[in-house]
């Protein structure tokens, strides 16, 4: 597979956060239940054949260098679940943070992290979106692949796959974080859309929306049934949403906020049914009534 990392940078073998971690399949007492002092960002998926898996990120006191993710699993639709089967654990001052499971349509399973040099904030300025994969998620003994970067930023929610095969990757290189931070790259600190036409095995950047005042962006997007797309973003005073008639090059709107609100998590999904489900908060500013 080939990932996309940006030309500003280039890329350097001191540079720790840009170096592939393989997964500790063995996790230990490090990584156990009662280890865990905090945890955040979990993520479900649910194998063909009902195994569920879980992830999330934790380790040390808070968003910190020492931050890694988990991966657990239950074969009994939820009742009870495994210690963590798999953990991902970057060296030094690197963390690990947001995972995202995913199915895709061939029949694998991806696990998504960000993977971002500490640098005494949560976020460098430049992340990585990484992933891993296996065609084996009814089992718990999966195997999984290699590490592979497929882009700068952040990812936190699932792709979308298109009408017409394309796997759009929601990635954001975080605009409030990136000035004072380690890296500067102007040209893609923007809600971003990565695209793979080949089923996952070659990314590219396809287009970028520039939504007024956002915050951690968190986008997701949607087809609509006239094929534009739309695009929900995070913002400081609600959900802002960009739409595109191009298939994701570009994107227009967000000027009006779409759902006022706190600035929180939400999600947006077609169901099978072809019509769309929101989940938000339902406040001006608390994060309440969901």
């Amino acid at each position: 597979m080939k990932s996309l990392i940006s030309e500003e940078i280039g890329h350097s073998g001191m540079d720790l956060a840009l170096e592939p971690v393989f997964p500790v399949l063995s996790p230990g007492k490090k990584y156990a239940e009662a280890a865990r002092k905090w945890q955040g960002i979990p993520g479900i998926e649910i194998a063909p054949n009902g195994r569920l898996w879980a992830a999330w990120y934790t380790g040390g006191r808070s968003e910190d260098e020492n931050n890694h993710v988990v991966l657990v699993t239950s074969d009994d639709g939820g009742k009870t679940w495994s210690e963590p089967v798999l953990a991902i654990d970057p060296p030094g001052e690197v963390r690990a943070s947001d995972p995202v499971l995913w199915h895709d349509p061939v029949g694998r399973l991806w696990l998504f992290w960000m993977q971002t040099a500490h640098c005494g904030t949560t976020f460098d300025g430049r992340g990585g979106v990484w992933s891993i994969t296996t065609g084996r998620s009814g089992q718990a003994d999966a195997c999984w692949s290699a590490p592979l970067r497929i882009a700068n930023g952040i990812m936190m929610n699932k792709p979308t796959v298109l009408s017409t095969g394309e796997w759009l990757f929601p990635c954001a290189v975080w605009s409030h974080h990136n000035k004072p931070s380690r890296f500067w790259l102007p040209n893609e600190t923007f809600s971003n859309v990565i695209v793979s036409d080949d089923h996952g095995q070659t990314f590219r950047l396809l287009g970028s929306a520039d939504v007024p005042n956002r915050a951690c962006d968190e986008h997701m997007i949607i087809e609509n049934n006239d094929h534009t797309l739309w695009m929900a973003v995070r913002c400081n005073d609600g959900i802002r949403r960009a739409i595109s008639h191009d298939r994701g090059r570009t994107w227009g709107g967000g000027k009006e906020v779409y759902f006022p609100g706190p600035s929180t998590r939400f999600h947006l999904r077609t169901l099978s049914s072809g019509r769309l489900l929101l989940l938000y908060h339902d406040h001006p500013s608390l994060r309440t009534n969901l």
